[in-house]
């Protein structure tokens, strides 16, 4: 029953994200499609999989760290406005950022969250370390705990609860 639920509702969120205006006939039939892609593929869905993976909570951490990601994607941007025009001096170098995770997902998630974020560039991770290697547009401190901080640390506290 499950794997029905989470199979109509990501369908249905497909569809809602396809439709060109949200009128409910375009939401009926589409509750309607997804019933029968959920009755016709639920029980293919996620086979082979961790049932954690239907766990509701590591969907709403995977929500709240979309939200994160936005909201750093959007902060970060506004402090690159000074130096896009010229306003303040930039220090770009290379910087070694601690890190916790460990498993493939959360890393990969990580370093693609750096890389989206205006004035950070992933570059190359140590696993044995457990170090990332991160190109900064303009260092701010010298504090490996402190660029921690700046940079990854909002997105490693969702990331550990998303894939625990």
């Amino acid at each position: 029953m499950r794997r029905f639920l989470v199979v109509l509702f990501l369908s249905f969120v497909v569809w809602v994200l396809l439709i060109p205006n949200i009128s409910t006939g375009y939401l009926v039939i589409g509750l309607i499609a997804s019933g029968i892609i959920a009755l016709a593929l639920s029980r293919y869905a996620f086979e082979g999989m961790d049932s954690r993976v239907l766990d509701p909570r590591r969907w709403l951490y995977m929500l709240a760290y979309l939200w994160v990601l936005v909201k750093g994607i959007f902060m970060a941007g506004l402090l690159l406005i000074p130096i896009i025009l010229k306003k303040k001096e930039i220090r770009p170098g290379v910087v070694a950022i601690p890190t916790q995770l460990k498993k493939g997902w959360e890393l990969t998630l990580l370093a693609n969250s750096i890389t989206l974020t205006p004035g950070t560039f992933f570059l190359d991770m140590d696993e044995e370390k457990g170090m990332l290697y991160v190109h900064w547009i303009s260092i701010e401190s010298e504090s490996a705990e402190e660029i921690r901080k700046l940079i990854t640390e909002r997105y490693e506290r969702i990331l550990s609860k998303v894939f625990e």
